[in-house]
């Protein structure tokens, strides 16, 4: 029964971990890049913010998937995202603005802004 409740009460930290590193800029943007870099375009659809009615949530959340997909195949083009690096990261109350820096496998590098937003205490990419 021991083992039981300590296996859940880590099972909880880690999903509480890794709940709080999207919870601030540098987070959302950390995990759409590292959800791109491994080809989860759901996940990475799940960063961004859609502002739309509840009703067309669904098809918004398709479109942007989609648009993950193109990027994503864009991406493999370049070799992959072989690492990336958080620069910048300017907060202006629940807007703030990223700055990252991408390295492909073929050896090329981006810098990319990113613009964020905070919506109910949680913070989204703006698409």
């Amino acid at each position: 029964m021991k083992k039981i409740i300590f296996s859940a009460t880590v099972i909880f930290a880690l999903l509480f971990c890794v709940s709080c590193k999207k919870n601030d800029p540098e987070g959302v943007a950390k995990s759409f890049l590292s959800s791109l870099q491994k080809e989860n375009y759901y996940k990475a659809a799940d960063c961004c913010y859609y502002d739309c009615k509840p009703e067309e949530l669904e098809g918004r959340h398709n479109a942007v998937q989609l648009y993950c997909e193109i990027y994503g195949r864009n991406i493999q083009k370049n070799g992959g995202i072989k690492s990336f690096t958080i620069d910048k990261v300017e907060e202006n109350g629940d807007n703030a603005v990223v700055t990252a820096t991408i390295s492909f496998g073929n050896g090329k590098t981006i810098t990319q802004k990113t613009k964020t937003k905070k919506i109910d205490g949680k913070w989204y990419l703006q698409m």
